[in-house]
């Protein structure tokens, strides 16, 4: 093996990787409208309302107008942003912590998603987690 052939190998994977760097930056956290955006992209029948998007923008959940038994989650991983639509059957349990909201789901790909919201739209998120994971007890007439 040739050490001058190989320092120059390394040498060239490197300023190709730094060129990619700057030519295809990984963008930024989730925003309102790349949340809509992804979700629509995945799920385009649905209409989208309020979206919450948690600190460090990594996770949002988002209202959907159309279907109020479901909400919308997107996830970032890297430069892919993973988008999910929650039923209550996909919810096992919704808990507060002191500064974290965390959603346990039934699904062993990811069964607990954390998330940490701005303190003016956190109850708010729980809200909307909490009207499709305890659904309103209907009064049946005997």
């Amino acid at each position: 093996m040739d050490l001058g052939l190989t320092l120059g190998s390394l040498l060239a994977i490197t300023i190709l990787a730094l060129i990619a760097a700057k030519l295809f930056p990984v963008s930024s956290g989730l925003d309102e409208g790349r949340v809509k955006r992804n979700l629509k992209r995945y799920e385009p029948d649905l209409e989208f309302g309020k979206t919450y998007v948690a600190t460090g923008g990594k996770i949002a959940l988002a209202e959907i107008i159309n279907r109020p038994d479901v909400i919308g989650l997107t996830h970032l991983l890297g430069d892919r942003v993973v988008c999910r639509i929650l039923t209550a059957s996909d919810i096992k349990r919704v808990h507060r912590g002191r500064a974290k909201l965390a959603i346990e789901l039934n699904d062993f790909t990811q069964p607990e998603i954390s998330m940490v919201f701005p303190t003016d739209v956190a109850a708010d998120a729980e809200n909307l987690l909490n009207s499709i994971s305890k659904p309103a007890e209907t009064a049946h007439a005997a």
